[in-house]
């Protein structure tokens, strides 16, 4: 059965008597291929009764922009109110890719009896129903090592036999595919396709990704994909991590046995852990070693280990590790530790004065000072003599 027939307003032709019409019927539509199947005719009648036109002739029609024709013989005879059919053909029109069409039509009639000229006329077509449109997508949470999540999207379609293979897509890479879904308004993203998408977010916290949607009736595609983009980003507490700092004296000196940091004579060995996480790598570590007061006496070492030079202050040190991942964000850790006054030695007087009553005894008074380092750093003040140019000998 048809779907519907539908004709052009009455044409004339150079009888007054004589009119024709042309006639479109709508026979069916093929979602698949997306056509309609059409039969265009042309109709001659007269229009006042009691009279009888023979004759023969040719009727031509346009359709779709070509051109055919078909010939009215003798026998043909048009009479009152009788519509007799000059023209006919049955084709496939193929509708355009939004499932619209507008057939075109024209034609005319040269007959032994009368002639006409060239009419036009055009009729749309049901449309068909074409691809779904994607309206709205967007990912729902921020991005996070080993954590689902989901997106949400919106998809109207034009038939409710049709389905969707839906794709998540990053720089042209399918990320997670869905295939034969209905109008789904969410969509899971598993941990592992999150941490494929961070592992490619490497160098940054934003990306913009697209969802592709393939409308099908059955196995078949109907119409072109369609899509929408949307910005992926990774979430705040994606940081790299430093852990593990520790600082130690350097070497095997007095400072190290009695474990003691001490001014203008220790060195600094320090060294932490940097990593990074959510698919960043590991773009630079760094520690920096200062008097925490003023900053002074900095010293920096560019990786994760290392030592320092001599601490040449006093007082509390501050020890700053720091790492940056590939991303620009950054961790630090820190401890401090504390550097003992030191200065060295110094004898601040000496005397030797010969008693007058015994001139075989000499009187002498000595004053040293010395860093105590609490007790640690004892000190020895030694006394020698000799008499012209002879050897020198320590004075009990």
């Amino acid at each position: 059965m048809a779907i519907w027939t539908k004709y052009s307003t009455t044409m004339s032709t150079d009888n007054q008597y004589i009119k024709y019409r042309i006639g479109l019927t709508l026979n069916s539509q093929d979602v698949v291929n997306n056509t309609s199947n059409v039969t265009v005719f042309m109709e001659v009648w007269r229009t006042n009764s009691g009279f009888t036109t023979y004759g023969s002739g040719t009727a031509y029609c346009t359709i779709n922009g070509t051109k055919y024709s078909a010939s009215i013989t003798s026998s043909q005879k048009f009479t009152y109110n009788s519509y007799t059919q000059v023209f006919s053909r049955t084709m496939n029109i193929a509708h355009g890719s939004d499932g619209s069409k507008t057939l075109a039509m024209s034609g005319y009639i040269s007959h032994s009896q009368f002639s006409s000229s060239n009419q036009s006329y055009s009729q749309a077509l049901d449309t068909i129903p074409r691809a779904s449109t994607l309206n709205s997508f967007s990912v729902y949470y921020h991005l996070q090592p080993s954590v689902a999540n989901t997106i949400t999207l919106e998809i109207t379609r034009a038939s409710t036999s049709f389905t969707h293979d839906i794709y998540l897509q990053h720089g042209g890479v399918n990320i997670a595919t869905w295939s034969g879904q209905g109008v789904p308004t969410s969509l899971s993203l598993t941990a592992t396709q999150v941490n494929t998408l961070l592992a490619r977010m490497s160098t940054v916290t934003s990306a913009t990704l697209t969802l592709v949607v393939q409308t099908k009736n059955g196995t078949t595609n109907i119409g072109s994909s369609v899509s929408r983009t949307t910005t992926a980003t990774v979430h705040a507490n994606v940081l790299p991590t430093a852990t593990g700092l520790s600082a130690s004296i350097y070497g095997s000196g007095r400072d190290k046995a009695i474990a003691m940091y001490v001014q203008s004579i220790s060195k600094v060995s320090v060294s932490f852990t940097g990593s990074a996480t959510g698919g960043a790598y590991v773009s630079s570590r760094s520690i920096v070693v200062r008097r925490q007061s003023d900053k002074a006496n900095s010293h920096t070492i560019s990786s994760g280990s290392g030592t320092t030079g001599i601490l040449s202050l006093s007082g509390i040190y501050e020890v700053i590790a720091t790492v940056k991942d590939s991303r620009g964000r950054s961790a630090t850790t820190s401890l401090t530790f504390t550097v003992q006054a030191y200065s060295t030695p110094k004898i601040t007087s000496f005397t030797a004065v010969r008693d007058s009553a015994t001139p075989t005894t000499v009187s002498i008074t000595r004053v040293g000072s010395w860093t105590l380092l609490g007790g640690n750093n004892k000190a020895t003040l030694s006394i020698l003599k000799r008499q012209g140019t002879g050897t020198w000998e320590y004075v009990e």
